[in-house]
């Protein structure tokens, strides 16, 4: 791709294989991946992606921690898996989306709900941000792992912010999973199933109020 990079309506990647996107930059209004993508050393510029079944979009961020991206809207049943620091934000309620594996950086869902939809696997170091001031989210499945962290941001209202479905820890005593509680204000409840093996931290924020009644 040349470095003043290329701007399309539609990239369509099929095939077998892997595909690396190296060089410049590409826009597209929509990305349609039927084979596993690794953007390069540049970023592929996030678009809406239609992921198949089986392939994995491995996307690396070039920002660092204190940028943050609005995440388009992904479709299908393969693999977002995201690397690098810079901050990937959530802000639409969507009908489906496909397994996001989250390596580094943080998620952000923002002041809306987001309901049946989610299917995230944290890794060490990764963080999942729910709510700005309020919200809630409902996953089928949010897995912490070893390191990982639910950052419950905001509450500070009447009806603050609830995770509801199932969080499964899998972690140690040597690297637990953390739940960091109630950045700003009260009234963030976890309503979901707990579940799994292992060690889970709970951490309080500002001597703030959560709830853990799932």
């Amino acid at each position: 791709i040349p470095a003043e990079g290329v701007s399309v309506d539609t990239l369509l990647v099929s095939g077998e294989g892997t595909l690396t996107i190296a060089g410049g930059k590409i826009t597209a209004t929509k990305i349609l991946a039927n084979v596993n993508i690794v953007a390069g050393e540049t970023t592929l510029a996030l678009a809406e992606m239609d992921i198949a079944a089986g392939a994995t979009v491995t996307y690396t961020t070039t920002g660092d921690e204190n940028s943050e991206v609005t995440l388009p809207e992904l479709m299908g049943e393969g693999i977002f898996s995201k690397f690098g620091p810079e901050r990937l934000t959530l802000e639409n309620t969507r009908d489906y989306e496909p397994k996001l594996v989250w390596n580094e950086g943080t998620l952000r869902f923002k002041d809306q709900a987001y309901d049946k939809t989610y299917n995230i696997v944290a890794k060490d170091g990764a963080k999942i941000q729910v709510g700005t001031w309020t919200g809630s989210l409902t996953s089928n499945s949010l897995k912490l792992e070893g390191g990982a962290t639910l950052w419950l941001y905001n509450g500070n209202s009447t009806s603050g912010s609830t995770i509801k479905g199932t969080i499964i820890v899998d972690s140690s005593a040597e690297k637990p999973a953390v739940i960091q509680g109630s950045r700003f204000g009260d009234n963030t409840n976890i309503a979901a199933a707990i579940k799994g093996n292992g060690v889970l931290e709970i951490q309080d924020d500002n001597d703030n109020v959560f709830t853990i009644s799932g």
